[in-house]
């Protein structure tokens, strides 16, 4: 088991869990070797913050601990750990006055040795070696200093994939990705590095804060202190390409840096361009409190009482603007010119009036959206900003949600609101080995959605709690057994029962570029699904058996289960093919888009190329396609393809000048990406995407939760652009 998945098999229910009252819940842990049953001595415990305070008490026998919860405490986390054990991440839901002893089991950890060299294979001690992205909070990260024969060792960590950062004064900082179990020694190679001095100053010679320096082709940047100057010791010797930009001036062109260099290096900026305009409401009147902000710069303005802003830019070729207000999440984009006023209107919102109740007494208090409401008579109003808008509520009573439609400035009286008490699923499981269960709500046309899952240590009871009423399905299983799908209806406020028997059968992870709906079925049973998303469909146990799958171009497919460990089912069609004649003047990668859900285009297919010659993309499915791809200083032109079943056909591609994009937006949304007349659908898979090339030239980016942007594509190395959302700082 990874830090990853150890942090997703999360929440372990007591027996007879339900909402605590005013009594303290005694808690006892023995912490066990996975694989021996022993108690671990020295294993501890630690809450991350954001629930009820505890005391934890490891005096008594080795691997035990005890704690008890307060009076109303629902539920705690912890993080256990053990020396040479994985850490473990749980959730603890407890009844009232119960004590209860519960066996955790932690998994050995792997111990990861290496040691630490320069250039010319010489020991480095002293190197500070540690995890990067340490998925724990109070558990110490992994971290190690290298001896005098520079090796080190570290431990508390699963099997696969590992980041380590490495640094050394003096030495270049290393990142390297390691596997575990590794074969041997693993040896990591640090740089040596050059000392510089960067001064930042504007024309007239004042040195600029906070100035950017930014390193062309890698993720590495600095920033100037209050002097503008800069001085760096991790660069090793050779040509640089420095960027530098700065809130209110113009960002540098690309300059080039040797190193070592003979002195300090002295940047001039220009001061930036200035655009200025007014902000108005639908009837016409100056609209202050506005913000405003815009897509080529870091600054950001708010509209005084007449309604003005400005606005420092860092380009002069203008660029996209936006006006919100603070609790506003889109607002309106707009078109920014230096030197040229605007004027840019946005409406006045709706404000939607209403009364929460529960069993005819006000709900006094509970969340809307993201933000939380203390309403003594549960009267609320919140400001509506779109034309349509889905308002969410949640609290103590099962969640529900409600599409308002409104015109601007209208007041939209919602009247009583009418909450459902809470439901809840006790579960009786008779199991032979850990695993996790799923609970799916029947929705509309009889499809499943996800509505919860938790993990279970085996044979015992189990709850699923915070339920609305409604038809829902329970899936369950672990390594060697699964659950009967079972079907039950729960009426609001009520509590529904269930004995769930498992039988031989696995864990099944579907992969189907597709993004929709798809059906599961055997000679018995047939279920309507969704699939996230990423196209893919985790169903926690299936009976062993053979069951078939359809979905979208997904062609139908049977799934052989078999009692065991998880079973991986890689569901792409595997008829069509691509040989594309390529014309290109360096290595790079190929890649076909595939239309999904709504039209949008998925990376279904990717391979790396050397260069010119031919090229076979295999395994496509058989919806039109596109085609992009690039490499250094070069990309392709999109080409439309037709896949065809059971055929390789064949495409010219041709090669202009361009290069890789990266794209990182801390959203899910759909966006699209155009040029003149071409015009492009995508989907963020993360919170990034990547262009394997883009031809040179103006892009604009649009739909993204992150402010629309126009993109200069230069002819060279991998660009980043990173964005944030709308009403924060952002950065390109």
């Amino acid at each position: 088991m990874t830090a990853r998945t150890a942090i997703l098999a999360a929440a372990l229910l007591l027996p007879g869990a339900a909402r605590a009252g005013s009594e303290r819940v005694s808690v006892q842990l023995r912490v066990l070797d996975a694989r021996t049953g022993e108690p671990l001595p020295g294993a501890r415990a630690c809450a991350p913050g954001g629930g009820p305070r505890v005391r934890i008490d490891a005096s008594g026998e080795p691997g035990t601990l005890s704690f008890s919860l307060p009076p109303g405490a629902e539920a705690l986390a912890l993080e256990l750990s053990a020396p040479r054990h994985q850490p473990l991440r749980m959730q603890i839901r407890a009844s009232a006055g119960q004590r209860q002893v519960l066996p955790v089991r932690l998994e050995p950890a792997a111990v990861l040795s290496g040691q630490v060299v320069g250039l010319a294979g010489t020991v480095l001690p002293g190197a500070d070696v540690r995890l990067v992205h340490f998925p724990f909070w109070c558990v110490a990260e992994p971290r190690a200093e290298t001896a005098a024969d520079g090796r080190f060792e570290l431990d508390s960590l699963g099997p696969g994939r590992h980041a380590l950062r490495v640094s050394r004064p003096g030495y270049v900082p290393r990142e390297q990705t390691v596997k575990l179990p590794a074969r041997g020694c693993v040896q990591v190679t640090l740089q040596a590095a050059l000392p510089i001095e960067i001064r930042v100053v504007d024309r007239a010679g004042r040195p600029i804060p906070g100035a950017r320096i930014a390193y062309v082709g890698s993720d590495r940047s600095h920033y100037a202190d209050e002097q503008g100057v800069l001085r760096a010791e991790d660069l090793p010797a050779g040509r640089h390409v420095l960027e530098v930009s700065a809130q209110g001036h113009l960002q540098s062109p690309p300059i080039e840096l040797r190193l070592p260099a003979p002195g300090p290096v002295r940047i001039e900026l220009s001061d930036g361009p200035v655009a200025t305009g007014q902000v108005l409401d639908d009837r016409g009147l100056p609209f202050p409190g506005i913000f405003v902000l815009s897509s080529c710069g870091q600054d950001r303005a708010r509209t005084g009482q007449d309604g003005r802003f400005r606005l420092a830019l860092e380009e002069a070729s203008g660029c996209r603007g936006n006006a919100h207000a603070e609790d506003d999440p889109i607002g309106v984009d707009f078109d920014l010119q230096p030197g040229q006023p605007v004027s840019v209107v946005v409406p006045r919102p709706a404000l939607a009036e209403g009364r929460l109740t529960l069993a005819g007494r006000p709900v006094t208090r509970f969340t809307l959206n993201y933000g939380s409401v203390d309403a003594p008579d549960g009267r609320f109003a919140v400001r509506i900003w779109s034309r349509e808008e889905r308002l969410r509520f949640s609290g103590r009573f099962a969640p529900f949600s409600l599409t308002v439609q409104s015109r601007p400035g209208e007041r939209v009286q919602l009247g009583e609101l009418r909450a459902q008490p809470e439901s809840s699923i006790e579960i009786d499981l008779d199991a032979p080995a850990p695993g996790r269960l799923s609970l799916l709500r029947r929705g509309s046309g009889d499809r499943l959605w996800p509505s919860g899952s938790l993990a279970v240590a085996g044979t015992g009871r189990y709850r699923f709690t915070g339920l609305g009423g409604g038809a829902f399905a329970l899936f369950g299983g672990g390594d060697g057994w699964a659950l009967e799908p079972a079907a039950l209806a729960v009426r609001p406020g009520a509590e529904a029962g269930l004995e769930a028997r498992a039988v031989l059968g696995a864990p099944v992870r579907l992969l189907c570029r597709w993004e929709g709906p798809f059906t599961l079925w055997n000679e018995s049973q047939r279920f309507e699904l969704h699939t996230s998303p990423s196209g893919s469909f985790e169903l926690d146990g299936l009976p062993a058996g053979e069951w078939m799958v359809s979905a979208g171009y997904c062609p139908q497919q049977a799934i052989r289960v078999a009692p065991g460990p998880p079973i991986y089912v890689d569901w792409r069609p595997p008829s069509a093919a691509l040989s594309v004649e390529l014309d290109a003047p360096g290595p790079g990668r190929l890649t076909v888009y595939t239309p999904g859900a709504r039209g949008l285009l998925w990376a279904a297919r990717s391979i790396e190329v050397r260069g010119a010659g031919e090229w076979a993309i295999e395994k496509l499915g058989e919806l039109p396609s596109w085609l992009l791809g690039g490499g250094e200083g070069w990309a392709l032109e999109p080409l439309e393809v037709r896949p065809v079943r059971d055929r390789t056909i064949s495409v010219e591609a041709r090669a202009v000048p361009g290069a890789p994009l990266r794209i990182e937006c801390p959203g899910y949304e759909p966006f699209t990406v155009s040029q003149g007349e071409r015009r492009l659908g995508f989907s963020f898979l993360g919170d990034r995407f990547r262009f394997d090339g883009l031809p040179a030239g103006s892009w604009r980016f649009t739909g993204m939760p992150c402010p629309d942007a126009a993109v200069q594509v230069k002819s060279g190395a991998e660009q980043r652009i990173e964005w944030q959302l709308r009403g924060s700082k952002r950065s390109r």
